[in-house]
């Protein structure tokens, strides 16, 4: 049985897909589901606006998609979930908030959105960022926390096997030279009282450690391999022991 190596990926979010699909999503999304009465109001070009989300939501996602994946290497297993969540949701809010620092005076610079962003807007920019990118967060931490819970399993059973194998490969190296020697006992009162049993039992005595030795290098045997071992052992001990 091969060692079990665990993921090497585990700790990378492979979200390709997700981030290919989800970023333009977020920005049209964003823009109808809460900036629709702006656009109304100041009639800035729809064109733009989608735009100039596209890029925002790209540098939001990325920057803090950065900060999951260091949280992520630093607390990786199960139970550093709690302080993986809080690190990183605190890096979250953090980010957002100086990000959100750099893009207000960025936007009245360029006049984006048809006029100067007051204080409350600027703040309402914030509160939409950090509701996506933790709604984002929650999904990327549901998946790592199933893919490690999984691992951890897939890890214990293979301990358990393991364990149970090194148990029958040491009960075997010891059982087998007693077993033998015994065998060899027999075989040598045998001959003397019935030279015909003793052919059977060496050839059964053969039968028995070829099914042994065969039996180490594989997981399974066919019934009828089985049975010709359970008989020749049981010859061997009707033999023995009468």
């Amino acid at each position: 049985m091969g060692t079990l190596k665990p993921s090497d990926n585990i700790s990378k979010l492979n979200d390709t897909w997700l981030r290919l699909a989800g970023i333009p999503v977020i920005a049209v999304a964003s823009q109808w589901l809460f900036y629709e009465a702006d656009y109304q109001k100041y009639q800035y070009s729809r064109i733009k606006a989608i735009v100039a989300a596209i890029i925002i939501t790209t540098l939001i996602w990325e920057l803090n998609r950065i900060s999951i994946i260091y949280f992520r290497k630093k607390f990786p297993n199960v139970n550093q979930t709690k302080n993986r969540t809080l690190f990183t949701v605190t890096s979250i809010v953090i980010i957002n908030f100086l990000l959100q620092l750099v893009l207000t005076p960025v936007y009245n610079i360029l006049f984006i959105w048809n006029h100067l962003l007051t204080f409350n807007e600027s703040l309402f920019d914030y509160g939409v960022s950090l509701f996506f990118i933790l709604f984002l967060y929650i999904i990327y931490e549901m998946i790592y926390f199933f893919r490690k819970w999984n691992q951890s399993i897939e890890e214990k059973h293979h301990f358990q096997e393991q364990i149970l194998k090194n148990q029958l490969d040491l009960l075997k190296n010891q059982v087998n030279p007693h077993f033998l020697f015994n065998s060899l006992n027999t075989l040598e009162a045998l001959i003397d009282e019935n030279s015909m049993n003793a052919s059977r039992y060496v050839s059964e005595l053969a039968t028995v450690y070829r099914f042994i030795l065969q039996s180490q290098d594989k997981e399974l045997n066919t019934v009828k391999e089985e049975i010709n071992f359970i008989n020749a052992y049981t010859f061997l001990l009707t033999t023995r022991f009468g």
